[in-house]
């Protein structure tokens, strides 16, 4: 599928929650406030999306699964994902378009056989995959884009299991980078799941809801450990020092929110952004703030 063009889409609007008040399961859905977002920004936004396939079925990968996070082999779900990727990547519509219907009935019959965090937070990627390849593919039959669009809401309720259910701690015989892997994983695939359904919804529905329950998501404040290509060596022993301010030395425990890293990006104190976080910024301040330093 070709990347989307300027000429395609109409500007729309984006909303956002501009509520001061503590963060409970109960702000998933706080009131918005509407703002412009020109057609730029969809395309850049839809593209960054669409890259995310090629990228996993390349690498195994994606800017929320971490290269080494299934160091045994991917699951059978998300090989299943990434074979769909492949065969999406060759532009041959009718077996891509038979391939999704086998994927989605396969993966919709294990929701039913979740039962730990390791296997919800494999489900919540693959079908995060399954949606981009199709929510955003404007040449799917009808009938493949309205079973897509009904898989919204399943996404959104598995998303918000797995951040409820997510473990206070890790194994303790995970290694410091390893458990800094999963956690990473999870906190970016959880944010990822709120971008592409706020991306669809902006180009369908004129509307991108910026919550306050999403600003306040963390993730790691640099990329420095998730690295560009992702080497095999453990990062060196002074990263893993923890940083005082949110927003110096890498460490583990330097988890800045959503909402923080905006604001940090305003005031110039980032300098680089990666994929993760280009798509983070253009969601919320647009393509141009990307730009302005890229």
């Amino acid at each position: 599928m070709p990347f989307l063009h300027l000429d395609k889409w109409r500007d729309v609007v984006w909303t956002s929650s501009m509520v001061s008040s503590p963060l409970h399961y109960r702000h998933l859905n706080p009131p918005d406030l509407t703002g412009a977002v020109n057609r730029e920004t969809c395309v850049f936004l839809v593209n960054q999306l669409l890259s995310l396939p090629r990228e996993f079925a390349a690498t195994s990968a994606a800017l929320f699964i971490h290269r080494r996070l299934y160091e045994k082999g991917l699951p059978p779900l998300l090989h299943e994902l990434k074979q769909l990727c492949a065969l999406h990547s060759t532009q041959e519509p009718e077996p891509f378009y038979q391939a999704i219907q086998t994927a989605t009935t396969r993966l919709l019959s294990t929701t039913s056989t979740i039962h730990t965090f390791p296997s919800m937070l494999t489900l919540v990627q693959a079908l995060l995959l399954l949606q981009i390849l199709t929510l955003f593919n404007f040449q799917l039959p009808p009938p493949l884009r309205r079973a897509a669009e009904q898989r919204i809401p399943l996404l959104r309720h598995w998303s918000q299991k797995l951040y409820l259910s997510a473990p206070v701690a890790l194994p303790g015989a995970f290694s410091v980078y390893r458990a800094w892997i999963v956690a990473e994983s999870v906190r970016r695939t959880i944010l990822v799941s709120h971008k592409v359904e706020g991306i669809y919804a902006m180009l369908k529905e004129g509307i991108f809801a910026h919550t306050l329950f999403v600003e306040a998501l963390p993730f790691a404040s640099r990329n420095d450990w998730w690295g560009s290509g992702g080497g095999d060596a453990e990062p060196i022993d002074e990263c893993v020092i923890p940083s005082e301010e949110p927003l110096g030395p890498v460490g583990l425990t330097d988890l800045v929110s959503y909402r923080e890293f905006r604001d940090a990006w305003v005031r110039g104190e980032i300098r680089e952004l990666g994929l993760f976080e280009q798509l983070l910024i253009a969601t919320c301040l647009g393509v141009e703030a990307v730009k302005l330093r890229h």
